[in-house]
């Protein structure tokens, strides 16, 4: 705190917050290693007023004394500091404002993606994170409206906060999945952890009078705090609940790192298509089709292929899905009738394709 009033004669050293006097002891160092030029140095401080805080900002500028000659201005070996304080406890409460509202979910007033990783970096201990989607969220949306479904998430964002405790927490990371958090050392058996967050959804949620019953899916994963990068663990719960949403009504799936490198080759063969099709990695073999009468060949099956520069060969049972799933399909349906057609006319017109 800085007194009321200081003496005159008094030594900086004795009053100053150490961080001011850190402050001018870095700019006189500067100065003494260029004490031809003039040097400045902005600091930041904090201070106590009772219970409350009020920030400053010191703008530190060393100048040398100067004297006018026939050869122009020239040092006189002597320099005089000048300590400009400027009061920004408003533009920093404000900003402090901001990042509090950055990290807190407006609607269920959990935590926001953000506010999770962070508050997850600075436990700095291990946790085991549990994605909760909403299974057909978009029903209750479109038979209660958007206003009740918003109530839902409300509600069951307080049903997990009370799972959590004081020691858990609870986010919100999507649009209707919200992630509850636990220390690892109150979850000594995943399944076990992971079917009492799935039975936390047998009894049907209160909306605003209303009786309604949810099922959820869960991606359960475990964030060791060895490992640093919160947000990675976060996205390997949201892989494992994609794993866990390919099952009808509720259930759950932990992380596999093997099925999340399958999500992930699969994610980028899908990427790839079109520059692939374009670039002539996708080519016919042909099949002869015999009479097993006459042993005379009838025609031929065109197969499609892939060979990747990098990766090699693509096996058909692994791209067709992928291509049906996301309509390639007809793109490369279409590159193999006009490609088997246009080899076909070099062939014997009795052969079919």
């Amino acid at each position: 705190n800085l007194p009321t009033a200081v003496a005159e004669g008094t030594l900086l050293r004795e009053f100053a917050p150490p961080a001011l006097v850190k402050g001018v002891d870095d700019v006189l160092g500067a100065y003494a290693a260029a004490p031809d030029s003039s040097h400045s140095q902005t600091v930041p401080l904090a201070l106590e007023e009772g219970s409350q805080a009020r920030y400053l900002e010191a703008v530190l500028t060393v100048s040398p004394f100067e004297r006018m000659s026939s050869d122009g201005y020239s040092s006189i070996g002597s320099h005089v500091i000048c300590i400009v304080l400027r009061d920004v406890t408003a533009r920093r409460l404000y900003e402090r404002k901001l990042e509090a509202l950055a990290r807190t979910d407006d609607l269920t007033g959990a935590l926001s993606r953000r506010g999770l990783c962070d508050a997850l970096t600075s436990a700095n201990s291990d946790f085991v994170l549990f994605a909760v989607d909403l299974h057909r969220f978009n029903v209750i949306n479109d038979m209660l409206g958007r206003e009740k479904g918003d109530r839902v998430l409300q509600v069951v964002a307080q049903r997990l906060t009370s799972m959590a405790g004081q020691t858990g927490l609870v986010a919100r990371i999507d649009g209707n999945v919200l992630c509850l958090a636990l220390p690892a050392v109150e979850c000594p058996s995943l399944s076990g952890m992971a079917e009492m967050v799935l039975a936390s959804f047998d009894a049907p949620f209160d909306i605003d009078g209303m009786s309604v019953a949810l099922e959820a899916h869960i991606g359960a994963a475990l964030g060791p705090a060895a490992a640093g990068d919160t947000a990675r663990w976060l996205e390997a719960a949201e892989q494992a609940l994609g794993e866990a949403k390919q099952v009808g009504g509720r259930g759950w799936r932990a992380y596999d790192p093997a099925s999340a490198l399958r999500r992930m080759r699969s994610r980028m063969l899908e990427a790839e298509m079109p520059t692939a099709l374009a670039a002539g990695q996708f080519f016919l073999r042909y099949q002869p089709q015999v009479s097993l009468e006459t042993r005379a060949m009838l025609g031929v099956e065109a197969l499609a292929r892939w060979e990747h520069p990098s990766i090699g060969a693509v096996s058909p049972g692994e791209f067709i899905p992928i291509a049906e799933a996301n309509g390639f399909i007809t793109e490369l349906g279409r590159f193999m009738l006009h490609e088997a057609c246009r080899t076909a006319l070099g062939w014997p017109e009795h052969l079919t394709v």
